[in-house]
C-alpha cells in the first residue's frame, strides 16, 4: 500500500512555484551551501528546477 501512494504522489505535477517554494524550504533548513546542494539533489529539485528553467 505505501509504494501506490507514492507512485501515485510521483504521477502528480508541480508547478514552477512549487519548485521554488519546495527549494527554498529545503534550502531555509540547509546549515550551508554544501548541505544545500546535497539536499537539493537528494529530493531531486536541483534536476526539477533546472528543467522547468530551461525551456525545450
Amino acid at each position: 500500500m505505501e509504494q501506490s501512494h507514492h507512485d501515485v504522489g510521483a504521477m502528480i505535477p508541480l508547478t514552477t512555484e512549487q519548485y521554488r517554494q519546495a527549494a527554498l524550504a529545503v534550502c531555509g533548513r540547509a546549515q550551508d551551501v554544501e548541505d544545500a546542494a546535497l539536499l537539493l539533489d537528494a529530493l531531486g529539485l536541483r534536476a526539477a528546477l533546472r528543467a522547468v528553467a530551461i525551456p525545450a
